[in-house]
């Protein structure tokens, strides 16, 4: 939203003559004592100027209620599979739901990032406890017992798919691992 909107005002403005926005500030009612070349400036991004939105919690949820209908057909045609763990814990990130097309079914017609292909995956952990798997397999919808393996594969997928958080209920030898592993820049456990 905010690059297109930006997209717009500056196509809007940005070649405006001084005459013109002159006028438009009067057709509109505006303030008419912004110097139009400052609005140029900042319209097409120019000398320093940076042009931000604020964005209130209610235009969030007018854009995501428009696009529910579309996601519910998604995941409509998804089956869920609850995994429940009584040992081990799920961790989650600030990306707290991977999804993906496994490398082995990638193709030209198959992207990586695809949620409507036959093989795509999606894990989602809810508490450290109660894990979401999603895919398109027959396979009846139920809640299961997630052994080791199951709650590694959702560890495994949401740290890989983490932006600069991972949480875990605990410490895990298995974090420290992939940490050793994947991370480039110095990392350091905070317990709160």
């Amino acid at each position: 939203d905010t690059a297109l909107r930006k997209h717009h005002i500056k196509r809007k403005f940005g070649n405006m003559t001084d005459e013109e926005f002159n006028k438009f500030q009067r057709d509109s009612g505006k303030d008419s004592s912004i110097d139009p070349q400052k609005f140029r400036d900042l319209a097409n991004g120019e000398k320093g100027y940076r042009l931000e939105f604020k964005y209130p919690s209610g235009f969030f949820l007018k854009i995501a209620l428009s696009e529910i209908e579309h996601h519910v057909d998604i995941f409509r045609n998804m089956t869920f599979v609850i995994y429940k763990s009584d040992q081990r814990y799920f961790v989650t990130s600030d990306n707290p739901v991977a999804y993906f097309v496994p490398p082995e079914r990638i193709d030209a017609y198959t992207s990586p990032r695809s949620l409507i292909s036959p093989y795509t995956e999606l894990y989602f952990p809810i508490t450290k406890n109660i894990g979401v798997f999603l895919s398109r397999r027959r396979q009846p919808e139920e809640i299961l017992g997630a052994n080791r393996e199951i709650v590694d594969t959702f560890n495994y997928n949401i740290s890989h798919h983490s932006f600069n958080f991972i949480f875990s209920p605990m410490k895990m030898n298995d974090l420290n691992k992939f940490i050793e592993k994947h991370i480039p820049y110095p990392f350091k456990f905070t317990i709160h």
